[in-house]
């Protein structure tokens, strides 16, 4: 399974949002500049993401899951996105192929409030592939057991 780091894992707060504390926009940043820096064995690309798919609440933590998908419909022609990881723009050129084996890799991401690990944070996100092809409300139980597995040995 593949995935990118956890982002904005800084922000503590003893107050939970009641919504989902990243936009639409920011989880696609998010999801460019990692792929841009950490799949460098493919091609940049930008990223749809849609949902919520699954939401709920846990033990002093609250998590919506989006479906992201590679978005190859917008690069007609060459355009330059800002990276805010590395603070410089990056250029990505048009595609004039098609590879639908490519765009069948599904990607969720996981964005949480509450507690994460010993911290209580405002607000927290990461991305993965989901290989072993979960429902969404399966890939939230299995993303709850493993903060579960990891507080205990913390």
């Amino acid at each position: 399974m593949a995935g990118y780091p956890i982002w904005d894992a800084a922000t503590t707060s003893d107050q939970m949002p009641d919504t989902c504390p990243f936009s639409i926009e920011e989880m696609q940043q998010y999801l460019f500049v990692n792929h841009y820096h950490w799949s460098r064995d493919e091609e940049p690309t930008t990223f749809l993401v849609r949902g919520p798919h699954a939401e709920t609440v846990k033990a002093e933590r609250s998590y919506w899951l989006f479906e992201a998908t590679k978005d190859r419909s917008s690069r007609r022609e060459r355009k330059q996105l800002w990276c805010s990881l590395c603070q410089k723009p990056h250029v990505l050129d048009a595609l004039h192929d098609h590879n639908p084996v490519d765009e069948g890799r599904q990607w969720f991401v996981v964005v949480g409030s509450g507690k994460f690990g010993r911290e209580k944070m405002m607000r927290w996100m990461y991305a993965q592939t989901n290989d072993d092809g979960l429902s969404p409300d399966q890939f939230l139980d299995k993303v709850y057991e493993e903060q579960l597995a990891e507080d205990a040995r913390s």
